[in-house]
């Protein structure tokens, strides 16, 4: 049966993620246990499944979702299950214990299925990604699992790749060495009505010479050591125009460790057209030249027996870096989860296909464990708890 993922907003964040079976990667979460929210004389059980009087009905929230409609279809075919689902929370010394008892969805096939919970612990405002971003591991913090796969979920897709490109936002970016300059950084955004003029100087010849230095994380502002270690590839690109032939034109990419090559390096220094009239070229520059401190740099360099002028029209770097899984609500559906990192390493997880409490027809149940030691900056005498669940199979919701 075909699954949608739908939305239904309550409280706090704006993320999203789904389960069947399993899995365990918090190695000492206990079997049974009597979390402080749970009812005194009941033993929670680990087993993903929602039994009678496991759970304390103060600690319960009820929601109503709208399953199985297709995005935009309001006369659906089958007609609608809309229904009560259930969130229960228990806490004890060490570990918050959470149960989703979703009543409503009676579909049991994991393909493609993926569930994601996004916790605010520390009370933390923000209203868009990068705020989130910015609090994780100190109140914020998020598990995506694979269900499909049986497997937390990967960040980064197996195979796709993006191209983003890495431009000049400052004319601190770069430095003329040789030579006089009129224009500023805008000119190399490719506005044929701009150029950056290099006029050369004479220092025994004719001389222009460039140096430029940009920080590939411009590019990566949310999880930005992540994307570096996806990257994959540099492409230069530079749109010119020489107004006469000059006797030589080099592309010159510096060492990683931040030095200059030199002008004749044999695997630095690339040979470059020094005709005259307006031209574009792309070279290879690869991701070995990044410094430690992730900068690419270069230099343009031109001599001749005469003065000359370059001008410069566009310049700068094809960034090739690995793309995000980021899971969806089914085939044709845009990403509900952009960002699919999971901040809780430690963590149990466990679901079924059966009856509860609530519903003696059989639908999904979801039952999680986290240390409390994985919710860093969470008070859990003074903090609200937002939590944001979500997923394809079954919701997005907030609560």
């Amino acid at each position: 049966m075909k699954k949608n993922t739908l939305t239904l907003a309550f409280l706090f964040l704006f993320l999203f993620s789904t389960f069947n079976s399993s899995v365990s990667v918090y190695a000492n979460a206990p079997k049974e246990s009597i979390p402080k929210s749970s009812s005194s004389s009941t033993v929670f059980r680990f087993d993903g499944k929602v039994t009678s009087g496991e759970w304390n009905e103060n600690h319960t929230i009820a929601f109503l979702l709208d399953v199985d409609n297709d995005e935009g279809d309001l006369t659906p075919n089958p007609p609608n299950k809309d229904g009560e689902n259930y969130l229960y929370l228990g806490q004890d010394n060490k570990s918050l214990f959470l149960a989703f008892d979703f009543a409503s969805d009676n579909t049991s096939d994991d393909a493609g299925e993926w569930f994601g919970v996004w916790l605010n612990v520390a009370n933390r405002s923000f209203n868009d990604n990068q705020g989130w971003h910015d609090h994780i591991d100190n109140g914020t913090e998020s598990v995506i699992f694979d269900v499909d796969n049986n497997k937390e979920w990967e960040y980064f897709h197996p195979s796709n790749t993006e191209q983003l490109d890495l431009r000049f936002t400052s004319d601190s970016e770069y430095a003329v060495t040789r030579g006089t300059k009129v224009g500023d950084y805008l000119a190399l955004e490719y506005d044929e009505d701009l150029y950056l003029n290099i006029t050369s100087q004479n220092f025994g010849r004719e001389y222009y010479w460039v140096n430029f230095s940009l920080n590939v994380t411009k590019l990566f502002t949310i999880f930005p050591d992540l994307y570096i270690n996806g990257l994959l590839d540099f492409e230069f690109s530079f749109t010119y125009d020489l107004n006469v032939t000059i006797n030589e034109h080099k592309l010159i990419v510096w060492n990683p460790d931040g030095s200059f090559p030199g002008l004749n390096h044999p695997e630095q220094v690339i040979l470059i057209d020094n005709n005259a009239g307006e031209k574009t070229i792309t070279k290879d520059i690869g991701i070995g030249n990044k410094t430690s401190g992730h900068l690419i740099q270069f230099s343009l360099f031109g001599n001749h027996s005469a003065q000359f002028k370059n001008s410069i029209d566009r310049l700068f770097i094809d960034v090739l870096h690995r793309k995000e899984d980021s899971p969806t609500s089914g085939s044709g559906f845009s990403a509900w989860c952009k960002y699919p990192y999971s901040s809780i390493n430690t963590y149990a997880i466990a679901w079924s296909f059966g009856s509860s409490p609530t519903n003696a027809t059989t639908h999904r149940m979801y039952e999680m464990i986290i240390p409390l030691s994985e919710l860093e900056g969470y008070n859990k005498t003074t903090h609200e708890l937002g939590i944001s669940i979500g997923g394809y199979g079954t919701f997005l919701s907030q609560i």
